[in-house]
């Protein structure tokens, strides 16, 4: 049995993840997918089922070839780490002191998942804007289309929604949908740092 520094987490196809030193050799695309494809958006306040996965397909869609790559896999940590969390209850964890280890844990596995597909980590400005943008925008259609309304006003306005409405995908569709962009854009990204950890289905 292959020894691993611990933390760890066992990922769907039995592979481990190093939670505190990933590199991108412990990327395997299909672990990440179907992990996305299994969390719930909104900490599961839902009216249905809605994946992370297709949470990140969506984003991908709406962004110029350049910043594709990096608006399919903004949330991908979020495979890493288990779980999507709601950005009050980030905010919470600031106001308890806790803010700074959250963001480090985020860090460390962008770094590694990021690297893998050959994306900067941070982004860089440009790249930061246009994929914020877009998830601000998937954000308020997710507030339309699978949420219930919410009778505290949110802090600041969002832009608006989609002219279609999101239809939720099942959890195989949507990490199939997922991998289907994923393949394409590994196929033609540049490399901008060391190999990319490309999954052929």
């Amino acid at each position: 049995m292959q020894e691993i520094g611990k933390p760890w987490r066992q990922m769907p196809s039995g592979r481990v993840w190093p939670l505190l030193n990933p590199t991108p050799k412990d990327v395997y695309w299909p672990d990440l997918a179907e992990a996305l494809s299994k969390t719930n958006r909104w900490g599961g306040s839902t009216t249905v089922l809605y994946s992370v996965a297709q949470h990140c397909c969506i984003v991908h869609d709406m962004l110029p070839l350049q910043y594709r790559l990096a608006g399919l896999l903004h949330d991908a940590e979020e495979a890493a780490l288990g779980f999507d969390m709601p950005r009050p209850v980030k905010d919470m964890f600031d106001l308890l002191g806790a803010g700074d280890a959250i963001k480090r844990a985020v860090s460390i596995q962008k770094t590694a998942i990021f690297a893998a597909a050959g994306l900067p980590y941070p982004f860089p400005d440009d790249m930061q804007k246009a994929v914020k943008d877009a998830d601000m925008r998937a954000l308020a259609t997710e507030r339309r289309d699978v949420n219930r309304p919410c009778y505290v006003a949110w802090a600041s306005p969002l832009p608006p929604p989609l002219p279609d409405r999101i239809r939720p995908w099942p959890w195989p569709k949507a990490m199939e949908e997922f991998l289907k962009r994923l393949n394409r854009l590994l196929a033609v990204a540049p490399v901008t740092k060391g190999k990319r950890n490309v999954w052929i289905g």
